[in-house]
């Protein structure tokens, strides 16, 4: 067998997919926002939380289609970064950095999932009582 070689690896792979993944988690959280303030206008317009998925898709690309393209490509884009933070921890190309992709770009759904359900909450209180 030939020597181990322990010349340092470049980091720069996690860096890159830590970078991605916190961008696109920024991207996702800007989009939620609006996405969920029309949601919520939805809900207090018709009363319910039961709303029709085609009238609502035409709704959201009529008043917030820059929202709706940000959590798009964020979340693509976003997925590309968290499974490039797997090969980065994996190979030990910035074994820190991938892991730190990894964490965040697993929160990430459920960060934008808060994000947007916090946007909602006035408009599902007022139909709840």
């Amino acid at each position: 067998y030939a020597p181990y070689d322990r010349t340092p690896k470049s980091s720069l792979l996690g860096m890159i997919a830590f970078g991605i993944v916190v961008v696109c988690l920024v991207l996702v959280c800007v989009g939620a926002a609006p996405v969920g303030t029309i949601f919520a206008d939805m809900v207090l317009a018709t009363g319910s939380t039961d709303i029709d998925q085609n009238t609502m898709g035409e709704l959201l690309m009529e008043q917030a289609p820059l929202q709706v393209m940000l959590l798009n490509v964020g979340s693509t884009i976003g997925f590309g970064g968290w499974v490039t933070g797997i090969v980065a921890a994996v190979m030990g190309r910035g074994r820190l950095w991938g892991v730190l992709a990894i964490i965040i770009g697993t929160l990430a759904p459920f960060i934008m999932a808060g994000v947007m359900v916090a946007s909602m909450m006035p408009a599902l209180q007022a139909v709840q009582r």
